[in-house]
């Protein structure tokens, strides 16, 4: 099982300035899928005590299939789980009528299949990855038709921004509320870079980050459609 891990480095000046007005940190996983109608999450979330000179983001290829009672994917709605069942990559959870789960082997590859086929109730559904501390964090929302089948294959890609705004984890989001930075963990799954309040992020140049400028959507940088993941399955 693979681990990863984003590092941040700030000066002190820009953790008192942060911490001084109010700023917290704000996490998002990238996904793949067949699927559309669906929006990234807050993954993670740090803010006061948890913002230091050094602040570390690890997390491990550890997954949960999740259902959820939410009736629309709306900017700012918190998407809380139902029901959520481990699931690897490579597996399906397959949905009830009752919204119970039940996870077997088979499913397209590298990805998470949500099968809804047995059942005509819609579901809102997505998959949560398991930080460094062994919590679960869910990262994506799409709708799950009645009779309907999703596959999700997340991506070793986070977005990462400071922000003034109090926002949970599991919410929303479709537009960066700061200043933020794509990082690409795919070739490296170890990456430090540095934050100043001012200057932003700076990744020295390399081809692993892309700057994303505030208030720039982020749907599309974090739900990348792919077609082939149907054909997969």
């Amino acid at each position: 099982m693979a681990n990863f891990s984003v590092t941040i480095t700030m000066s002190q000046t820009t953790v008192g300035a942060l911490k001084n007005q109010r700023f917290s940190l704000y996490g998002f996983k990238a996904v793949q899928t067949s699927q559309g109608g669906g929006a990234p999450l807050v993954w993670v979330t740090a803010s006061g005590t948890d913002l230091l000179p050094v602040v570390e983001i690890d997390w491990t290829e550890s997954y949960q299939a999740f259902i959820s009672t939410a009736k629309a994917i709306d900017a700012n709605t918190v998407i809380h789980a139902s029901n959520s069942a481990k699931c690897d990559l490579g597996q399906t959870t397959k949905v009830d009528k009752n919204g119970l789960l039940t996870v077997f082997n088979g499913g397209a590859p590298h990805a998470i299949t949500l099968d809804n086929s047995g059942s005509t109730n819609p579901w809102t559904c997505g998959i949560s990855q398991k930080l460094a501390d062994g919590t679960s964090s869910p990262m994506c929302a799409f709708p799950l038709n009645g009779s309907g089948v999703d596959i999700i294959a997340p991506i070793e890609k986070v977005l990462l921004f400071f922000a003034t705004a109090a926002v949970d984890t599991g919410t929303v989001i479709e537009q960066a509320l700061g200043p933020g930075v794509i990082l690409d963990l795919t070739s490296n799954p170890n990456l430090t870079v540095h934050y100043d309040l001012n200057d932003g992020w700076d990744f020295g140049g390399q081809a692993f980050g892309t700057v994303v400028p505030a208030n720039s959507p982020i749907i599309d940088l974090l739900v990348v459609h792919n077609d082939a993941l149907k054909l997969a399955a």
